[in-house]
């Protein structure tokens, strides 16, 4: 006599919650996750409130130990002989330019990005080698670490697509 193995001897847990059997289980078709972090097409900030900003607030989870090397499209020493290319690029990401200048081998951007619920502020600065195909970011954000590492991940795949 097995104690305890019987159907009688064991409850069924959904039995003790007051929900009907039907609604417990997971629909078929689950709907996608939304996009981890959603950035506004539009942003604006002022220069004043970006140079506040930007002093008070921690770097982002990848580059607390110094800047974050992101790699740039195959064609970007030939596309990218001034600024312009690139902030138009990351326009459409959501990243939106407060300054730049300088020249290849070192243009520097600050580019900003807000979340588009409003929960988040995205400070970016970024000097690329058109040359090496690279750019070396720090992003700062109030927007806490999965956020930040949200809005990472937006700026690398955007630098890696431009003139890709």
């Amino acid at each position: 006599g097995g104690r305890g193995s019987g159907p009688g001897s064991s409850h069924n847990l959904l039995d003790l919650l007051d929900v009907p059997m039907d609604s417990a289980s997971p629909p078929a078709a689950a709907p996608p996750p939304p996009p981890a972090l959603a950035l506004r097409p539009a942003p604006s900030l002022d220069a004043a409130t970006f140079q506040a900003r930007w002093a008070a607030l921690p770097p982002a989870p990848g580059c607390v130990s110094g800047p974050r090397v992101l790699t740039l499209g195959a064609n970007a020493s030939a596309v990218l002989t001034a600024p312009a290319p690139l902030m138009s690029h990351l326009a459409t990401r959501g990243f939106a330019t407060m300054a730049s200048g300088g020249a290849p081998p070192a243009i520097k951007y600050y580019f900003y990005a807000q979340a588009a619920d409003g929960a988040g502020l995205f400070l970016v600065e970024a000097v690329v080698n058109p040359a090496a195909r690279a750019a070396r970011v720090v992003l700062k954000t109030d927007a806490g670490a999965q956020r930040g590492a949200a809005a990472d991940d937006i700026l690398a795949e955007a630098m890696a697509s431009f003139a890709a």
